[in-house]
């Protein structure tokens, strides 16, 4: 039988796994587009603007983490350790990594490459197309049977 892992994901990752990162991955997209965009149309200075997207991705991230490890809790009656914790960390690792594309280019903007807005604009255009794909993807994937 052949091996049909790929390269980039962790040995013995299923694809309920894989499903899960990807929800993560909307989800946190689909935020950052709203904090991005309302940014946008607020008064707030680049400095302001990364800490938002920033503190955002951290609280995305450490809800979701606690929420699992509680919903671990009282399925399992104890924390998660191991592979499990080791899964948990790379499900939602996608709510950190949300925050680098928008902190990109309100650093540019910081830099008077381009204008604030600009930065935001673009980041929740960027989003929008990211997350379209993630589920463009999802929806192959689901018709193919996967």
């Amino acid at each position: 039988m052949a091996d049909d892992r790929r390269a980039d994901v962790p040995p013995g990752t299923e694809a309920a796994v894989l499903a899960d990162r990807l929800k993560e991955r909307i989800y946190a997209t689909i935020t950052m587009i709203a904090v991005v965009v309302g940014l946008s149309l607020g008064d707030v200075g680049p400095l302001g603007a990364v800490a938002t997207v920033l503190t955002t991705a951290l609280g995305l991230w450490l809800a979701a983490f606690v929420a699992d490890q509680q919903a671990h809790r009282t399925v399992h009656r104890r924390l998660a350790t191991g592979p499990e914790l080791r899964r948990m960390l790379y499900v939602s690792s996608p709510l950190l990594s949300c925050a680098v594309g928008p902190a990109v280019l309100i650093a540019l903007a910081a830099l008077d490459v381009l204008s604030l807005h600009a930065a935001l604009l673009t980041a929740a255009g960027v989003g929008l197309a990211d997350a379209a794909i993630g589920v463009a993807v999802a929806l192959v994937k689901a018709a193919a049977g996967h």
